[in-house]
């Protein structure tokens, strides 16, 4: 019962979350309907209720996927809150997660919006959903020279310039890649470098029992083989040693 619980309002969240945006869509198609422009030269064969139909078949896909990735990151999640983030509870109740587009996340007001009513809400990525980690190629990008000619300073900064520059063409991992590398101690860097560096994956944002908002960085414990992981405040200035972990795209 705790199970299908959760699915529904993992459902309604979403159901809600989509309803939003079409009425945003629905308000600008009636405002270009008002010019006769628009209006007289619409696609022969277009008709908004087909829109809506194609929008509750894509979110008829996607909350089985999301109930069963939000209901296997529990435990991991659990683990982190209470040994990262300063949970003195379980962690498990804080859980509330959210499906949402990086480049629809503002970083830069996140950085600043502490609020500890919002301890335990985290992101994912949907383009995440349902992912064969296994197929897909990772790719590890030292962008240094990048920050510094952009004079990008801390995590906030340089997230949000990543998921704009390269969200095309690459997929921004979020907590469930994270997850998977971790429980599977899978080690992704190639040189004695990856020893020293921290790998950061901006397609999730969470927030600790202070409120704070932040994402997570991972290190590989070389000797003993597996990775050392912890959420790092957004206002986390950026070093030399930092990477960043996209997944390639298919073709």
């Amino acid at each position: 019962m705790e199970n299908s619980s959760n699915k529904a309002e993992i459902n309604c969240t979403e159901v809600v979350r989509q309803l939003e945006k079409l009425k945003v869509l629905f308000a600008e198609y009636e405002s270009a309907l008002d010019n006769p422009d628009i209006r007289d030269n619409l696609p022969v064969g277009i008709k908004l209720g087909e829109s809506v139909e194609a929008a509750l078949l894509k979110l008829e896909e996607i909350f089985p996927i999301a109930a069963e990735q939000i209901e296997s990151l529990k435990p991991f999640l659990e683990e982190l809150f209470q040994q990262h983030c300063g949970s003195s509870d379980t962690g498990r109740s804080a859980q509330k997660p959210s499906i949402i587009d990086p480049k629809s996340l503002d970083i830069e007001f996140l950085k600043s919006d502490e609020n500890r009513a919002k301890f335990g809400e985290y992101t994912l990525n949907p383009e995440c959903l349902g992912l064969d980690f296994e197929k897909v190629k990772i790719k590890v990008l030292n962008i240094q020279k990048e920050i510094q000619d952009s004079n990008l300073t801390d995590l906030a900064q340089i997230g949000t310039y990543i998921i704009n520059k390269y969200s095309d063409k690459y997929i921004i991992p979020d907590l469930s890649f994270c997850k998977w590398i971790i429980k599977k101690h899978i080690n992704f860097w190639k040189g004695s470098l990856g020893d020293y560096c921290a790998y950061y994956c901006f397609g999730s944002i969470l927030h600790k029992e202070s409120g704070e908002a932040s994402v997570l960085s991972l290190h590989w414990e070389r000797e003993d083989r597996y990775w050392l992981y912890a959420p790092r405040s957004l206002v986390h200035e950026w070093s030399d040693s930092s990477r960043v972990v996209l997944l390639e795209r298919g073709d």
